[in-house]
């Protein structure tokens, strides 16, 4: 009977696992509003994005190339314990894609770096919704040229807010 009453004794005892689940259950209300909260604001902001743009075209009137070098070097004794990891990324700034590669042949800090393409595009886009026509400029990776096609998407309430979905490339070597 002993081994019973020490086994079920803690379970038996109710002031002491009141006062501790009355502790911890205090503790984690605090916790379950924001979690509702996020939860709640994931679904709505997926709700907007599936339901509330509406798909277009948009063609591309001017495009920039640009360039930059990402290199990753090793880290130093600071930056690995604070990043627990033995080696960082370093990019530099937006540059003309011939000085980007002079400096990558030239420079041995950026001898082993990869060159990022970027263009800065200015397209034109009507909107399905109010039927203008709006001018748009943004940056995108990769190479694109005037005359190309984008697929975004308008919102239904602002017809300046769009997303871009992906660019078009158009294949001229088809088979006959």
């Amino acid at each position: 009977m002993n081994i019973f009453e020490n086994l079920l004794g803690s379970v038996l005892d109710t002031s002491e696992s009141v006062a501790a689940g009355e502790v911890y259950r205090r503790n984690i209300d605090y916790f379950i509003p924001p979690i509702i909260i996020i939860v709640v604001g994931g679904f709505a902001y997926m709700f907007d994005y599936y339901n509330n743009f509406a798909p277009t075209t948009a063609e591309i009137n001017s495009s920039a190339l640009s360039c930059a070098l990402e290199n990753r070097v090793e880290a130093n004794f600071f930056e690995k314990v604070t990043l627990r990891n033995d080696y960082k990324t370093i990019v530099t700034k937006h540059m003309d894609c011939k000085t980007a590669n002079n400096l990558r042949n030239s420079n041995e800090k950026w001898r082993n770096a990869k060159i990022n393409i970027y263009s800065t595009i200015s397209f034109k886009y009507t909107s399905p919704i109010d039927g203008k026509s709006y001018d748009k400029t943004r940056e995108i990776s990769g190479e694109a040229y005037p005359g190309q096609m984008l697929n975004i998407e308008v919102w239904k309430y602002n017809s300046k807010r769009i997303h871009i979905k992906k660019l078009v490339t158009k294949n001229y070597n088809l088979p006959a």
